[in-house]
Formats: structure tokens, sequence, C-alpha cells
């Protein structure tokens, strides 16, 4: 091996002694700490809607200061995705809220020339739409649901069977038969006596223990074909389908008819407070949702129109179910592409449900067929979503993030 010589030492020596030098005055000029940042670090006060709010859904407001009125300045990270900035001012972020779920996801924020974020902020955000139960691998055709008191979901199965899914989100297939001639309930309501109440677009209505051990005809309603029905608070309830009329079943099921709807095709049934609201076909072909007041359980007041669906939604929707929240808001299950869901506000505005977020990849068409809202936050509907292949049907829990109107069945 060869050795250095003193004048190669020395040179080495000399070299080292420069790129030290040199690497510190480099050092100085990145970084020196009694400069001034061009900003003041950013701060978080609050975060809107507050608490938390759905995976993926609309967008979020961050409250603060020292932020930057130029949208691109401004970098938001919820666990360290960077989200899309759409506004902002020095107080205020607006962003689209990301499609992460966490109970305490960290949200910074760094803007062009400060040199730190701000003190972590934490944010939760919930699942909007999940699917619930285990459906939609066997090709399984579902139909009616009903919630009971403890948040049991019961569903409607081709053929003759119901499903029953706890509130863990176990399922036990074929629960409860179904009368051998009811290949599959069109519509389920419990009812506080401690039956399911079985629809068929029959004149017979029939009933299944919540237990599953039995069932039996409830009522035959003869010139009628039934489709749906709903409780009131003294265990009544009015029913109506492929016929004329609403009609009213009393406990002992007797029954009388009760308002006249000549030549419509009654889907949807719904008593909410002191009305009994329909929805369904007009006479016409129009999609229409009307309601009756309710003066005592007998004598209900003219029929009102709450909203023509075709006229307002477009010519080729059809409406399957309703939902009611306790705010007022109305939710319109319908066919479509991409917003099968549709809320109805008080003041007669509508605009779609979570949009965007309900059609699979490859689908081509989307169906609410059926909703119930639970005891909570929860509505449980039937997406049925189709293409060349065929239909896949599931149920879907969908999180509101507000509770339904009272209904009387649950008692």
């Amino acid at each position: 091996m060869k050795k250095l010589d003193t004048k190669q030492i020395l040179y080495l020596v000399l070299g080292l002694a420069l790129l030290l030098a040199s690497c510190k005055r480099d050092a100085k000029e990145l970084f020196d700490p009694n400069d001034t940042a061009e900003r003041v670090n950013p701060e978080i006060t609050s975060i809107e809607p507050a608490g938390a709010w759905l995976s993926g859904i609309g967008e979020l407001t961050i409250n603060g200061t020292n932020f930057s009125d130029a949208d691109s300045e401004n970098f938001v990270y919820f666990n360290g995705q960077l989200a899309t900035v759409v506004s902002a001012t020095p107080t205020q972020i607006v962003v689209k809220t990301p499609k992460l779920v966490g109970d305490s996801l960290e949200v910074k924020v760094s803007v062009q020339g400060a040199w730190l974020y701000n003190e972590t902020f934490y944010y939760r955000l919930e699942t909007a739409i999940e699917e619930y139960g285990g459906f939609g691998l066997e090709a399984e055709q579902l139909y009616g649901q009903a919630v009971d008191k403890d948040e049991n979901l019961y569903v409607s199965v081709v053929s003759r069977r119901l499903d029953k899914i706890t509130p863990d989100g176990e399922r036990t297939k074929n629960f409860a038969p179904l009368p051998s001639i009811v290949i599959q309930a069109n519509r389920l309501r419990v009812g506080a006596d401690g039956y399911i109440y079985v629809v068929r677009n029959f004149a017979r209505i029939y009933r299944v223990t919540l237990d599953g051990t039995s069932n039996e005809q409830f009522v035959n309603i003869s010139g009628e074909r039934e489709y749906d029905l709903d409780f009131d608070q003294n265990g009544n309830f009015y029913t109506a389908g492929n016929g004329d009329f609403l009609t009213v079943v009393y406990p002992d099921a007797s029954f009388e008819s009760v308002a006249d709807y000549p030549g419509a095709f009654i889907k949807v049934v719904r008593v909410v407070g002191n009305y009994v609201y329909l929805a369904g076909t007009d006479s016409d072909g129009s999609e229409r949702i009307w309601r009756n007041q309710i003066n005592s359980v007998n004598d209900l007041g003219a029929n009102e129109l709450v909203l023509d669906a075709t006229a307002t939604l477009g010519s080729d929707i059809g409406i399957q179910s309703l939902a009611f929240a306790e705010d007022g808001d109305i939710y319109i299950g319908i066919n479509a592409l991409d917003d099968p869901i549709i809320v109805l506000h008080p003041d007669g505005s509508t605009e779609p449900l979570y949009p965007g977020l309900w059609r699979p990849e490859g689908f081509n068409s989307v169906e609410i067929y059926d909703m119930v809202w639970g005891n909570g936050n929860h509505i449980y509907a039937v997406r049925r979503a189709s293409n060349a292949d065929g239909t896949v049907q599931k149920v879907l829990k969908i999180n509101m993030q507000k509770t339904g109107a009272p209904y009387w069945g649950r008692q």
C-alpha cells in the first residue's frame, strides 16, 4: 500500500478544513435562528360542522388565524393526507371533506412563509354509508324491512324468508318463515303488539311473531291489494295499495275506508305527527306524494298534494320509499343513476342526499327500494344496483347525523 507523503497529507487537511468552513457557511445561509419568518404560524380555533362530520361528504370550514388569503398558499392535512382547499381568507379555510374515518384525526395547517404548523387540532370523521348484514354475495332478492325497539333489523328475502340482523351486524338467515303464499313481503312494519306485519300486494295482511315461531293471516281487505301500512299511536294502522282507498285497520281486525285515491297505486304509507303521508303513481301516471290530516282515526282531511315528483325530479323517476326526519325533512327513495335519495325540505326545496356515493363502480343504475329509520341516527335502505350482468341487492346503513320522526309501532 502506497503511503501519503507529507505534502499530500497537508493538502488533504487543508481541503477538509475548506469543506467544513463551506458547510458551516451554507448552513447559516439556509437557516439562521435570528432570522424572522415572513408569516406568523397558523392556528386553528374550530372546525365546522362542530365535533364530527361524515367522510367524503361536502366541505369543512376551518376557523383560525394567520392563514393566507391565497388558496394555493394554504396546505391542510388530515392524518397526513392533503385535503383540497376550496377557498381561503386569513381567518377561514374551506376544504373538501377527505375520505378518511377516525375518532381523532390530526388536522394540521401549513402556510407558505410560516415556519411551523398549528398546534395539532383533532377532528372526527364518521362513515356515511356502509354495507350491512352481509347481503349481496348470493344473488339474494331483498324487499321490505322493519326495525324493532331493540334495533334488530328484519329483511324479507326471496323466497319466503325473513332474515334478522342484530345491532352488532350478525345475521340469522331464515329467522322466521313467511306464510307459504307469501314469496316476499313488499313491506314490513313492527307493531307494538309484538308482531311483524307483512304486506304482499294482496288483499290479505299477515303477521309474524317477533320471536319467529309462528305466523298467521290477520285481515283480508276484500277488493283491495295492499302494498304498505303504518301504525298510529293507538295500535291502529293505515294501509293502501293498488286500489282506490286508504283504509284504517283496528286492533280487532275490523276496518273501514277513510280516504279516496281513485286509480292511484299507493306504494308508501307513513303516519307522521297528525298526518298520513302517501306516495305512489297517480291515475295519470305521475309520481306524487300526498297527505291527509288525521282529525280522528276514521275522520281524515282532504287529500293534499305535497310534491309532484314527476314535475320536480323528472319524468323517468319512480318513488319507491319515504323516510321522515324529526326536523321535518322527507327522504325520497327513487330509481336514479347517481342520486337515488332526494331530500325534500319543509320549505319545498329539494337536493340529493350524499351525492356521488351511491352507485358502485361498474353499475349503470341504482334504486333505493325500501327505507326504514332505526331508533337513532341511521336509515336502513335496500339498494338495487344493476348492470348488463344483472342486479346486486344489498342493505345499506346510512348515517344521517340526526334522528327520525317518532314511529308508533316501536312502543
